[in-house]
């Protein structure tokens, strides 16, 4: 474990010769240990990081396509079902159910 500590600093500090990378390193290991601790799975923030810069800039390639307009993403079939497919996966979850008690919609069963 120590090992992996010290590569760690030492790469960290490698990339710009900067101590302040150093302090991003640790800052952002004690949020994994934290959310390791809270059992927060990593993977969706992993997945973010990564993917969130192409999705951006391909939103913006579409929206200089369409002059700005968002309605073509919505009008478009398949983009239609994914629309409806994300929202209905969010009203599933617990992060669903915490939205529908904070603002104190009832759900019809």
């Amino acid at each position: 474990m120590v090992f992996v500590l010290i590569f760690s600093v030492v790469g960290s500090y490698a990339i710009r010769n900067s101590f302040f990378d150093i302090y991003i390193m640790l800052f952002f290991g004690v949020i994994g240990y934290i959310f390791e601790n809270l059992n927060i799975p990593p993977a969706p923030m992993i997945l973010g990081i990564i993917l969130g810069p192409m999705i951006e800039d391909n939103l913006r390639v579409g929206l200089i396509k369409t002059g700005g307009n968002y309605l073509p993403f919505l009008t478009n079939p398949i983009s239609a079902v994914l629309v409806i497919l994300i929202i209905f996966t969010f009203f599933s979850s617990d992060l669903g159910k915490l939205f529908r008690k904070l603002f104190k919609i009832k759900r019809k069963e």
